[in-house]
């Protein structure tokens, strides 16, 4: 007798291999979908980190500055101030709020978002050449800024760029 169709238990077989099938395939996707939205935060700390430390367009960032101060105030964890050798208008930038703010010449602007912290260290050298903190821009032979930017939420992670270590020759 000719058979047409399929029987139960070949067509349970049918289904749990789809089943399978569809359930790998999804645990793909779910792996492409958070990778790509971890580079996607990365990349966004990323960029507010550059605009923060190097700075956008004219606006010097904490790096530049601290590289051409020629004096400093201010050394905290919220609060730089930096006065070129360059210009007698002292530049400052101030932790508030979650964002970094760059206040120059009375005028103060967003410079980057998600900042927590920003610490600028210089460094000298003594008569033995020991290596020690020092307050005095102008003489010093090596910088080190820090900035941490926030995580947009609880799950995401804190970002800590340690820039600088620049020899500075006068």
């Amino acid at each position: 007798m000719n058979r047409r169709g399929l029987t139960l238990v070949e067509l349970l077989v049918g289904l749990v291999t789809a089943l399978i099938i569809g359930a790998v395939s999804a645990s793909i996707l779910k792996a492409g979908i958070m990778t790509y939205t971890h580079s996607v935060r990365q990349n966004e700390a990323l960029t507010r980190t550059r605009k923060a430390v190097g700075g956008e367009g004219s606006a010097a960032g904490i790096v530049r500055a601290a590289r051409s101060a020629h004096a400093v105030s201010g050394l905290e964890d919220d609060e730089v101030g930096v006065l070129s050798s360059t210009s007698s208008v002292l530049t400052r930038y101030e932790v508030e709020d979650g964002g970094l703010y760059l206040t120059k010449a009375g005028v103060t602007a967003l410079h980057a978002d998600q900042v927590t912290e920003i610490a600028v260290n210089y460094y000298n050298l003594d008569g033995n050449g020991l290596i020690f903190e020092s307050t005095a821009a102008a003489s010093a032979r090596l910088v080190t800024t820090l900035v941490t930017l926030k995580g947009k939420n609880s799950k995401q992670k804190d970002y800590k760029l340690f820039s600088g270590v620049v020899l500075r020759n006068h």
